[in-house]
């Protein structure tokens, strides 16, 4: 029988995590925030930044997100750091999916630990590594690792929760009479920020994903024991409600531009795109989970311990029923729960591992040498791509603007770590099959990393939000008031409010009060003036035409946005309807 350390791997999971936090600080702050969820979160932190509302930021006529924990440390960035920038409003995010990379670590280790294969001490160092190592190489975890967005800082308050409820203890989970007050006082702590982060439903999410387990384990009476229980934490929870209630009533009816209501998703939305977003990885989960647990001589269980190896399984499947019932809509829901599917594979691959003894492993252990080779020549690859590209001739090509103010930075990152990352695979000895499998988990994370940003940085150069709002603030005069046009659903011009840095009103105008005042700056979607004649009447001076630099390398005419000053007419026609007035 093998044996490794009885003690969870910290240093190798933390030399490994400190490389793909280097990897993903460096493309972190290229490109702008271009997407409307985006920019409606970085809002709220560049008005508390700017005005100093901590509690309730002061937008007014605008709806905004509630402030949470994410707002809270993006503002503090932004703080230490000298001012808003992509970087500080993004770094929360980072520093969050690292948090829930250890604990997500930690929960595949203890569950691990707690089903006892024979190789119990592998099996967990395996479970372990595999399970963060899974997760990172997950694009949609990786993709929101990288966005300005609350969601990692929920996704982390949950499985810190999670993690707590699982730390070792006298017994295992399925025989222990009582949870430990350590791990109950941590677990509502962790649901207490969860609270702070993102309101009741924050504090739903832990509460539901334990209870589910622990009913599979341990049966509905004593989770429903072990939920009622005091515990200390619940002071922590009692703060987080209050601060919560306060908003509420001084923020009523705060909610993102734009809504987050039913998006009208049919019922099997959230089971399309946990594949999508987790693809390969959900597949392989379904594959390979039925032959799972077959009797074979190396492989032992006493009591139900078996169960705990299909918990992350049975709480998934729960999970994504539950949301499927609420269907809301959005993808970056299903954040919470993709850790279950890296800690499911993460069980089969180990249990298969140790089934097939020496065999498998030589198998792998060349299997991931081949697959280090390969991860760095597509490196190189990409990085002679971007050189090329560069280097080509764009003088006559519309794109010129875009490629050589875009992609050279990204190109100067590129290569500046993919040299680190091919001297760190060559220095370093492969002694054991631990450090074999962190260097090729680098490598992909590298290349993801890679492609993701290139992806970014190319979407935020096409729709060039930044830019028209630095042509609105030359456009406007000293003291005048900038108002944004929109349909209630309507959040295009989230990034835009974003960029421009000062208060903006946003209007919805109705038949029962049109809009025209002289001292107002306005700006909005052409489409939408040609669809609403009569809401913004009177004589309006075309100040510019703006559009995404796309469609304005295009020339198509589409997605025009126009920015006109308006004045009352004392004769309107019959209609009512506005009429241009070249300036």
């Amino acid at each position: 029988m093998q044996r490794a350390s009885k003690k969870f791997p910290w240093r190798l999971l933390l030399v490994a995590l400190g490389a793909y936090a280097l990897i993903q600080v460096a493309f972190l702050g290229l490109g702008s925030i271009h997407s409307g969820m985006e920019a409606r979160e970085a809002a709220v932190i560049d008005t508390i930044m700017r005005e100093g509302h901590w509690l309730i930021p002061d937008m007014p006529g605008q709806m905004v997100p509630r402030p949470g924990l994410y707002h809270w440390a993006g503002a503090a960035f932004g703080i230490v750091l000298g001012g808003f920038s992509e970087l500080a409003v993004r770094l929360p995010s980072l520093l969050t999916a690292l948090g829930v990379l250890v604990c997500c670590a930690l929960a595949g280790y203890n569950l691990a630990r707690i089903s006892r294969t024979t190789e119990s001490d592998l099996h967990c160092e395996r479970v372990a590594l595999f399970s963060a190592g899974i997760l990172s190489l997950t694009y949609g975890f990786q993709q929101l690792t990288v966005q300005a967005r609350g969601d990692m800082s929920l996704s982390f308050c949950v499985w810190g929760a999670i993690a707590a409820l699982l730390l070792p203890a006298r017994g295992d989970l399925g025989h222990v009479q009582a949870i430990p007050a350590r791990n109950r006082s941590l677990f509502w702590l962790f649901c207490a920020l969860a609270t702070l982060t993102a309101g009741l439903q924050g504090l739903a999410v832990p509460i539901s994903l334990a209870a589910i387990g622990g009913v599979w384990v341990a049966g509905f009476a004593r989770t429903a024991r072990e939920i009622v229980r005091p515990s200390a934490g619940w002071l922590a929870l009692g703060v987080t409600l209050f601060v919560r209630y306060v908003q509420l009533r001084a923020g009523d009816g705060m909610a993102p531009l734009g809504g987050e209501g039913d998006l009208g998703r049919p019922w099997w939305f959230y089971a399309v795109s946990l594949f999508r977003s987790t693809f390969p990885w959900g597949l392989l989960v379904v594959a390979l989970a039925a032959g799972m647990f077959p009797r074979h001589p190396t492989v032992s269980y006493s009591g139900g311990r078996a169960r705990v190896a299909f918990l992350p399984l049975v709480v998934l499947a729960f999970g994504v029923c539950a949301l499927s019932l609420i269907r809301t809509g959005w993808h970056a829901s299903l954040l919470p729960i993709f850790p279950l599917v890296s800690i499911q594979l993460a069980l089969v691959l180990s249990m298969r591992i140790e089934r097939g003894g020496a065999a498998v492993r030589e198998r792998l252990w060349a299997i991931a040498r081949k697959a280090e080779i390969l991860l760095a020549f597509i490196g190189v690859c990409i990085l002679v791509v971007t050189g090329l590209a560069l280097q080509g001739d764009w003088s006559l090509h519309p794109l010129e603007e875009v490629v050589k103010f875009a992609f050279g930075p990204f190109a100067v990152r590129l290569g500046t770590v993919l040299l680190v990352a091919l001297v760190a695979v060559v220095a370093i000895q492969k002694r054991s099959a631990a450090v074999l499998y962190c260097s090729v988990w680098m490598l992909m994370a590298a290349v993801m990393t890679i492609l993701v940003s290139a992806g970014s940085v190319l979407k935020s150069s096409l729709t060039g939000f930044s830019s028209m709002s630095e042509q609105i603030l030359l456009l406007v005069k000293p003291g005048q008031e900038i108002a944004l046009i929109a349909d209630p659903s309507d959040d295009y011009f989230a990034p835009m409010m974003l960029y421009l840095h000062r208060r903006v009103r946003v209007l919805v105008p109705d038949a029962s009060e049109p809009l025209c005042d002289p001292s107002m700056l306005y700006v909005a979607r052409r489409e939408w003036l040609d669809r609403h004649e009569t809401l913004v009447p009177g004589e309006l001076r075309e100040v510019a035409v703006l559009q995404e630099t796309a469609h304005a390398l295009r020339r198509d005419g589409i997605g025009e946005v126009i920015v006109f000053a308006c004045a009352p007419t004392a004769y309107p026609n019959d209609r009512g309807e506005r009429r241009w007035h070249d300036a």
